[in-house]
């Protein structure tokens, strides 16, 4: 069995892009074939250094169409989170966004692993810690940590992703939070940024109270 998931993945055709992982993936949620989801995860975990790139993919595809598929695997994604390949940092972390729709205590409970492997990754992976703050304010028991999380991250993210961020930061948090928010986009305007990047903060703070 384990042969036939890693014939369907990229590596095994000699394939660079991501195609064949990605219609594996629809295939095992259409499917709910949880033995295979099973044994793509024993593939990530022991696979060579190529299967695990496409395992993790496979993975993080399936969250995004169905998340309760691969939160029993979280344990595994937070281990995954620590690799020294950045590749497999950053999709642990996108698995662990998807997982956190649907299970916010657990992400809640490593939230400081999480946030600290992210800062240490790509601008990926702390796209990906935007994204899993994002969810939780969505969640009764973490909306507070997580907000102010947010607003923290907004002073300190680099330049670059900084409109995104307050533009996507502004649409989960609730009215309690939009003063330290609205203070957090205004402590960077002064800083050394391209105009449109300027811009795009000013229309945020626009749309404020």
């Amino acid at each position: 069995m384990t042969d036939t998931i890693l014939s369907q993945m990229s590596h095994s055709m000699e394939r660079r892009d991501e195609e064949p992982n990605i219609i594996l993936a629809h295939k095992l949620t259409q499917e709910e074939d949880i033995k295979s989801i099973d044994l793509v995860t024993d593939i990530l975990e022991k696979g060579s250094r190529p299967a695990q790139k496409d395992a993790i993919k496979v993975l993080y595809e399936i969250g995004s169409a169905a998340p309760v598929l691969i939160a029993p695997y979280t344990e595994l994604f937070l281990q995954k989170m620590q690799s020294n390949n950045n590749r497999i940092v950053w999709g642990a972390l996108s698995a662990l966004a998807e997982i956190s729709k649907v299970e916010g205590k657990i992400i809640a409970a490593n939230l400081d692993a999480i946030l600290s492997a992210a800062d240490a990754g790509s601008v990926i992976a702390k796209d990906k810690a935007i994204e899993i703050l994002m969810h939780l304010t969505s969640k009764p028991k973490s909306v507070n940590m997580a907000a102010n999380h947010l607003v923290l991250r907004l002073k300190t993210a680099a330049v670059n992703q900084l409109p995104m961020y307050a533009e996507r930061i502004h649409s989960c948090l609730d009215d309690e939070f939009l003063p330290a928010f609205k203070a957090a986009i205004l402590s960077r305007l002064n800083e050394n940024m391209p105009d449109s990047k300027r811009r795009r903060l000013q229309k945020v703070l626009g749309k404020l109270p």
